[in-house]
C-alpha cells in the first residue's frame, strides 16, 4: 500500500471526513470461477484514486476508469447512463466542470452494481476532481496468458513483445500472444489507429481490461498506446493526443502538443501534398500521409536546407527519419517531422488516400480539429461568407460556423477570391494549424493544393447580406428590401413573398442591381394603408437551370418553418415588445436587419464589449438594456456606435436608432440568440432617475418562456443555491432550476465578498437580474447587491442541513401518533408517505416544494391497526425508509 498513499498524497485532504473504501475491497472475489460479483453490490461507496481512461474518444463515451493501487484488484468503471455531457464533476478548488482527464485525481461517491458481469459504479452523487495526481499508477507488466483474470478488470495493463495471431476477430477486435497458451484480445472502444496484420509484432500494448460477451478484452486509449516493433513509428502515434489535453488547448496553446516531441523517429507513408507548392525558402516541405487515412493520419516534414532532399510527386512512398517538433505561431501549434536524415524513395505512383468528409464546423477548435490537422479533407456545399481577408485568405461556412481558405499553394497565386454569397460545392484541401486565433476560430485553415480543388457549386442560389433600407414602418409607408443573390450559373429571378393581417400571399418582384452592385436584388412592400398590421414576408431567388440541373431551382430565405421577416404599420412608430415578439420556433424578431427607432428606460448597464468586425484596434462599444414597461417582451439589449459621445445613465429615459440583429458579428458567441439594437448613432434622452417595475416571476416561468423574458427586468421570491460553477452558479426555486451570472456586477469589496462567500444551499430572498441569453445559455444577470437580495438577507448554509435526511420517528413503537424528522439541502419537491406491510401506500404526509430545512410531522394512526408500517422519503434521487411500529 505505499504506492497507493503516494498516488492519493495531492487529494488526501479533500476526502477527510468521508470513509474511502478501497477499489479491492469492491472487486475482490476468492473464486472467480465460481463467483465474480462484488461483494458490495448495491451499497453506496466512495472511492479515491486516479483516473486511468477518460471517456474522450471512446465509443462507449458513458464511462471512464479509476484506480487506486498498481496492483491487481485495484480499477473500477464509473458509468453514467446519460453520457459524458450530463457529467457534473466538482473541483476541490471550488466550481464544476464536466470535463476529467487522465491522471487526475478523483474521489467518487456511487453504487456497486454488476453489467454484463463487470462491477462498475453508478448512480453517483458526488464527483471531485483534486487536480493532477502527484503520482498516479504505472500500468502493471503481464503475460497475454494471465490477462484472463477477473483480479485486472478494469486495471491498467502492459503486455510486451507480442506477436498478432489474429488479425481480425470481428466487430474492430484481434488477437496477439507473447507465447504464452493464450491469445489476448485486443478491442477498439478507443480510437488508436493501428491496423494488424497476420504475423505482425508488436513492442507493447498498454490499456484497461474489459470483460464483454464472454472474454476479456485490453482497451488501448489511443495511439500512444500501441507501440510498433521494429524501425518505423505510424503518423498516428506522432499526432494523437487525448481528447481532455484538445479541450485544454485553446487556453494554453500547448496541451495539443505530440508525446513524442524532441524524439527521433523513422516513419513511412505516402506523399499527398508535394515539395514545391508550400513556401519554404531554401527549405524543403511536403505532407506525408499514412496509406490508411482517416483521422490524425498527415504530418508536414520540413528542413529549412533543401540541399539533397529529392522532388517529391503526390503518390510517392517514401520512408525518412527526424524529429518530432511543435512549430508555434501564436496561439497555435503545428505537429512538425524535422527530416535529419536522407528521404528513401521506396516507390511510385501509389493511392494518395481519399480526402475525408467533415463540416466547417468540425474546423473550428481543437476538440474537432485537431485531429484533421495535416489531413486532406473536405467541405461540400458551403457558401463564401468574407472574400476579403488578410493574407489572401476567405472564408466559407456550410451552417456550421465559418472557416478560413487560405492560398498557401503556389498554384493558387492568381486565384481570384469568389465573391461573398457564392455557392461552393466543394473545397478539398490539407487543414494547416497555423496564426489565427481561437477566440474567432481562425486558427485551422483549409489549403487547397490546386484551383481545381474549389469548385464553384450548383443548386439554388445562395441568399445573403439582407438588409431593410431605413425607413419608418408606418401605414403609408412603403419598405425596400435588398439581398446579394449568387448562384453557380446565374440567378433568372427574385422576389418578395409578403401577406398582410395574415390574409393572402402576393409577389413583389425584386430587380438585380448593375455592376458592382450586380449580385443585389432589390424589392419593395407597398404600403398598407392599415393601422397596426402585421406585415409578414421571404425572400425566393430562382436560377437559371444552369451548372448541369434538369431544371431551375429556388432558394426560401430565410428559412419559413422557423421564422419570418416582418414589421407592425404603426404611425406613432415601434415599441420595444414589437422588436422583441417572436412568433417562430428559431425566436427571432421580426425586425432582424431592419434599422428602427424605439424608446424606453435604461434599467442595466452590462460590460463593454470589442467590436470585432471593425479593424484592429477593436473599438469599445458602450451597451445597456433599456425596457418601456415592465412584463414580458418588453425589454431589450442595446449598443451604442463607438463614436456616440453618449454616456448612458441607469434610470434616462431615452429614443434610439439602431439595427435589430439575432447574432451580432461583434461577439456572437456570446450574443447569439439575443435581440440586440445595435449600430445606435441617435440618442435622444427625454427623461432621468425613472425606474420600472421588475416583473415576478418563478424558474417555471423562465424556462417555459425565456424568448419572452429576453432584457426584462426580473424578479424571484426566493431561491436556493444548487451549485457553483467556472463561471456562473444554478439556483432553483422549487419550479425550475436556472443559472445566475454576475458579469454585470460591478466589483466592490462588499459585492466581491457576497460572490466569495455564497455557498451551495444559501437561501437568497428577493433575487432579481436581467435575463437574457449568454454564452450559449440563459440566464439571470444580476447588477448589484439589491438583487442579491441583500436588503431582505441571505440564510447561511451554516445554519440550513448540507444532505438529506430521514430520521427514525419517535417514540417507536408508537401510539396512536409518532413524529417523523427530515431535512432538506436545497428547495426540493418531495413526497413522505407511509406504507404498510403488503408494500400498499396507507397515507401521503408530505407532497410538496419546500425551501432547505429541518421538518418535522406528525403521524396520527388512530384508524390504523396495530402492526408494522414503513415510511418513505423521495425528494429528487435521494430515497430512504424507517420502520415504525404500531401498538394499540
Amino acid at each position: 500500500m505505499k504506492r497507493l498513499l503516494t498516488v492519493l498524497t495531492l487529494g488526501a485532504t479533500f476526502v477527510l471526513g468521508q470513509t474511502i473504501t478501497p477499489i479491492a475491497d469492491i472487486q475482490f472475489v476468492a473464486d472467480p470461477a465460481t463467483d465474480d460479483a462484488s461483494p458490495l453490490v448495491g451499497q453506496t461507496v466512495t472511492v479515491s484514486g486516479v483516473v486511468t481512461a477518460e471517456f474522450w474518444g471512446s465509443t462507449d463515451n458513458k464511462y471512464f476508469r479509476v484506480q487506486d493501487a498498481d496492483t491487481a484488484w485495484s480499477g473500477i468503471t464509473i458509468y453514467n447512463s446519460g453520457g459524458w455531457d450530463t457529467y457534473s464533476f466538482s473541483l476541490a478548488a471550488g466550481g464544476t466542470t464536466n470535463s476529467v482527464s487522465e491522471g487526475d485525481s478523483v474521489t467518487v461517491t456511487g453504487e456497486v452494481y454488476e453489467s454484463f458481469t463487470m462491477t462498475r459504479i453508478r448512480n453517483t452523487t458526488n464527483i471531485t476532481i483534486h487536480g493532477a495526481a502527484v503520482n498516479p499508477p504505472a500500468p502493471m507488466q503481464i503475460a497475454t496468458g494471465s490477462a484472463s483474470a477477473e483480479k485486472y478488470e478494469s486495471v491498467l495493463i502492459k503486455v510486451v513483445a507480442v506477436d498478432i495471431v489474429n488479425p481480425d476477430l470481428g466487430f474492430g477486435e484481434w488477437g496477439v500472444s507473447d507465447g504464452s497458451s493464450d491469445t489476448l484480445v485486443v478491442d477498439d472502444k478507443w480510437g488508436y489507429y493501428y491496423y494488424p496484420k497476420a504475423g505482425g509484432s508488436l513492442a507493447s500494448i498498454t490499456g484497461t481490461l474489459d470483460f464483454s460477451f464472454g472474454d476479456y478484452k485490453l482497451q488501448p486509449r489511443l495511439a500512444a498506446d500501441v507501440v510498433e516493433a521494429g524501425e518505423f513509428v505510424r503518423i498516428q502515434r506522432i499526432q494523437q493526443v487525448r481528447g481532455s489535453d484538445l479541450i485544454k488547448a485553446p487556453f494554453d496553446a500547448v496541451s495539443d502538443t505530440s508525446y513524442l516531441r524532441q524524439d527521433t523517429v523513422s516513419v513511412t507513408g505516402v506523399v499527398a501534398m508535394p515539395t514545391g507548392l508550400s513556401f519554404a525558402g531554401d527549405g524543403v516541405k511536403f505532407n506525408l500521409a499514412d496509406i490508411h487515412g482517416g483521422p490524425w493520419s498527415g504530418i508536414m516534414f520540413f528542413n529549412p536546407d533543401s540541399t539533397g532532399y529529392p522532388v517529391l510527386f503526390e503518390g510517392d512512398s517514401i520512408k525518412a527519419t527526424g524529429w518530432v517538433d511543435e512549430y508555434q505561431t501564436g496561439p497555435s501549434g503545428m505537429t512538425e517531422f524535422w527530416i535529419v536524415g536522407p528521404i528513401t524513395v521506396l516507390g511510385v505512383g501509389a493511392t494518395v488516400p481519399m480526402p475525408e468528409l467533415v463540416t466547417t464546423g468540425d474546423l473550428r477548435l481543437p476538440i474537432t480539429a485537431e485531429q484533421w490537422g495535416t489531413v486532406m479533407v473536405e467541405v461540400q456545399n458551403a457558401w463564401v461568407v468574407d472574400n476579403a481577408l488578410s493574407f489572401g485568405e476567405w472564408s466559407i461556412d456550410d451552417g456550421t460556423g465559418s472557416v478560413n481558405v487560405d492560398d498557401d499553394s503556389d498554384s493558387l497565386s492568381n486565384f481570384v477570391r469568389p465573391p461573398n454569397g457564392t455557392a461552393i460545392q466543394s473545397v478539398t484541401g490539407w487543414v494547416y494549424h497555423h496564426f489565427g486565433s481561437y477566440d474567432d476560430s481562425t486558427a485551422y485553415k483549409i489549403e487547397p493544393l490546386y484551383v481545381e480543388d474549389i469548385v464553384i457549386g450548383g443548386g439554388p442560389p445562395t441568399i445573403t447580406d439582407y438588409s431593410v433600407a431605413m425607413t419608418a414602418f408606418g401605414p403609408t409607408d412603403a419598405v425596400t428590401v435588398s439581398a446579394n443573390m449568387v448562384d453557380g450559373s446565374a440567378v433568372a429571378s427574385a422576389d418578395i413573398q409578403y401577406r398582410v393581417g395574415g390574409g393572402a400571399w402576393t409577389a413583389a418582384a425584386m430587380t438585380q442591381g448593375t455592376g458592382e452592385d450586380a449580385l443585389v436584388w432589390t424589392g419593395t412592400i407597398p404600403a398598407t394603408n392599415t393601422e397596426g398590421a402585421l406585415v409578414e414576408y421571404f425572400l425566393v431567388g430562382t436560377d437559371d437551370g444552369g451548372d448541369n440541373q434538369d431544371a431551375a431551382q429556388s432558394a426560401v430565405f430565410p428559412d419559413t418553418s422557423q421564422r419570418m421577416f416582418g414589421y407592425h404599420t404603426k404611425a406613432a412608430g415601434q415599441t420595444i415588445a414589437d422588436i422583441q415578439m417572436a412568433a417562430y420556433p428559431a425566436g427571432d424578431s421580426y425586425y432582424a436587419g431592419a434599422v428602427v427607432t424605439v424608446s424606453g428606460v435604461i434599467t442595466a448597464l452590462p460590460p463593454d464589449v470589442e467590436d470585432r468586425t471593425d479593424p484592429e484596434p477593436w473599438p469599445i462599444v458602450p451597451g445597456f438594456v433599456i425596457q418601456s414597461a415592465s412584463g414580458a417582451w418588453n425589454g431589450v439589449s442595446a449598443y451604442l456606435n463607438d463614436a456616440t459621445s453618449y454616456t448612458p445613465v441607469m434610470g434616462d429615459e431615452i429614443t434610439v436608432t439602431g439595427t435589430v440583429d439575432e447574432d451580432w458579428a461583434a461577439y456572437s458567441f456570446m450574443f447569439s440568440k439575443n435581440t440586440v439594437i445595435r449600430d445606435i448613432s441617435v440618442v435622444t434622452v427625454t427623461g432621468s432617475g425613472m425606474t420600472i417595475a421588475a416583473t415576478t416571476v418563478t424558474g417555471a416561468d423562465l424556462l417555459a418562456e425565456a424568448e419572452s423574458f429576453e432584457g426584462v427586468l426580473v424578479t424571484i421570491d426566493s431561491v436556493s443555491v444548487t451549485s457553483l460553477n467556472s463561471f456562473d452558479w444554478s439556483v432553483s426555486d422549487g419550479t425550475g432550476e436556472f443559472l445566475i451570472d454576475d458579469d454585470w456586477l460591478a466589483s466592490t469589496s462588499a459585492a466581491d465578498t457576497m460572490i466569495q462567500n455564497l455557498a451551495v444551499g444559501d437561501v437568497i430572498l428577493g433575487l432579481g437580474g436581467i435575463y437574457n441569453h449568454s454564452f450559449g445559455s440563459i440566464k439571470v444577470q444580476i447588477r448589484d447587491l439589491e438583487d442579491l437580495g441583500v436588503e431582505l438577507g441571505v440564510e447561511r448554509l451554516a445554519d440550513l442541513p448540507t444532505v438529506f435526511s430521514l430520521s427514525q420517528n419517535y417514540p417507536n413503537p408508537f401510539n396512536p401518533a409518532t413524529t417523523i424528522n427530515y431535512t432538506l439541502p436545497r428547495q426540493t419537491k418531495h413526497t413522505l408517505k407511509v406504507y404498510n406491510l403488503l408494500g400498499a401506500e396507507v397515507a401521503t404526509l408530505v407532497s410538496d416544494t419546500k425551501p432547505a430545512g429541518a421538518y418535522s410531522i406528525t403521524w396520527n394512526a388512530q384508524r390504523f391497526a396495530s402492526g408494522l408500517y414503513f415510511i418513505r422519503l423521495e425528494a429528487g434521487d435521494y430515497n430512504n425508509v424507517k420502520k415504525m411500529v404500531l401498538l394499540k
